[in-house]
């Protein structure tokens, strides 16, 4: 479909995956596994390396939780480096995974001073709204 570029949904875990030029959209089934985030972290980081930014749509309706192991791989890993460059459109979200999600921001927040690049949304339509005005602001930079 003309330059849309978008892939099969691949799977890591119990995880899916599917991306979309610029865009990873991550659907959740319940633990992600630092197995899993060592597999999910090299795509974002790609998608810097290619756009300069990545943008995430999580859909978590199947359920998500996370392990202190993967959350600090996400923070050390990843986060340290490029939360300035990432954006991340959550739907789907149960008061309990918004407190792990809470978690994860609080620890970015005290430790790079940037925690805005987590937003939670009702519908996928939402997020993809957020999203692009998230896209056009990394690429004024």
């Amino acid at each position: 479909a003309g330059g849309h570029v978008m892939q099969e949904w691949q799977h890591f875990g119990k995880h899916c995956y599917r991306r979309e030029r610029d865009l990873l959209i991550i659907e959740t089934h319940g633990d992600v596994l630092l197995t899993d985030m060592q597999q999910l972290l090299p795509l974002l980081k790609d998608l810097i390396t290619t756009y300069g930014y990545c943008l995430v749509l999580g859909d978590i309706r199947g359920g998500f939780s996370i392990d202190r192991e993967s959350r600090r791989l996400a923070l050390d890993g990843f986060l340290k480096e490029h939360a300035k460059h990432y954006a991340n459109a959550i739907i789907g979200a149960s008061p309990l995974s918004r407190g792990v999600v809470a978690l994860v921001m609080g620890a970015s927040r005290v430790l790079f001073g940037q925690a805005n690049f987590i937003q939670f949304f009702s519908s996928e339509s939402d997020g993809r709204t957020w999203l692009d005005a998230q896209r056009v602001r990394f690429l004024k930079k």
